[in-house]
């Protein structure tokens, strides 16, 4: 959900097969569907909180700019990745 005077969104995260004690970290990063981008914003281990975006990561939140990775215990590199998108 965001907050649009405050210019935060707030989450909560369903990640279906990961248990919550294997999430390591989460991080929001910029970037299309088909593109890596930085992170901009490292939300760490809880599935619900909310993040301040600056005006740029706004205009990338409006347009689908923006996805979450969610880092797990096991191999190396393990996570799941997730676009963010409006409803």
């Amino acid at each position: 959900r965001l907050d649009r005077p405050t210019q935060s969104l707030h989450y909560t995260f369903e990640v279906p097969g990961i248990s919550r004690a294997d999430i390591t970290e989460l991080r929001l990063h910029r970037g299309g569907k088909d593109e890596n981008g930085p992170v901009i914003e490292l939300l760490g281990r809880e599935l619900e909180g909310a993040a301040a975006l600056r005006n740029e990561e706004l205009d990338d939140l409006m347009g689908g700019g923006l996805y979450i990775v969610v880092h797990t215990t096991g191999a190396p590199q393990a996570y799941a990745r997730g676009q963010i998108r409006r409803r």
